[in-house]
């Protein structure tokens, strides 16, 4: 685990900006794991501790894994990025989100504009709050024939699924 520096936090902060429209801070401090790009939020009591002769692969809050093409954000970095991002959030029908949280890739429309990592939303009848479900990437699949459709494909783990279909 790699401790980012402030030039390397405030890199993390510019491409949040840029994709997302956020400007607002993540945390205390932020750490790398190297080999697999995730980005994890600590307070600044576990940047006190002494891990010196210990091999950590994770610790503190999983945000998102930066990716060649922008950053993936988890759950939880959706719902601490989300509500102040003010670009890339699509807010899903209660269609989109009922298989958005089974795992499955959503079709979008041929004239969907937006490209990319987008962060997902969608309002909670019961308490009226928007509920913030990950990021997704929008995709053009190829078809026989030459032709394309949009998709919006799903990063959830297999592990967070929602299991039952009513």
């Amino acid at each position: 685990m790699k401790v980012l520096n402030s030039k390397e936090r405030k890199r993390i902060h510019q491409q949040l900006n840029e994709q997302y429209g956020f400007e607002g801070k993540l945390g205390d401090a932020l750490l790398l794991n190297e080999n697999k790009g995730r980005l994890y939020v600590v307070n600044q009591e576990v940047m006190d501790f002494d891990s010196e002769g210990m091999r950590i692969e994770s610790i503190g809050l999983y945000v998102g894994t930066k990716m060649n093409d922008g950053l993936r954000l988890t759950i939880e970095g959706s719902q601490i990025v989300g509500p102040s991002a003010t670009k890339n959030v699509f807010e899903l029908s209660d269609e989109q989100h009922h298989g958005w949280l089974r795992g499955r890739d959503l079709d979008l429309p041929e004239d969907f504009v937006l490209e990319g990592w987008l962060i997902l939303k969608h309002k909670n009848e019961a308490t009226g709050v928007f509920d913030f479900l990950g990021s997704g990437k929008v995709v053009k699949k190829e078809q026989e024939g030459g032709s394309f459709r949009i998709v919006l494909h799903n990063y959830i783990p297999k592990t967070r699924y929602v299991r039952s279909e009513d």
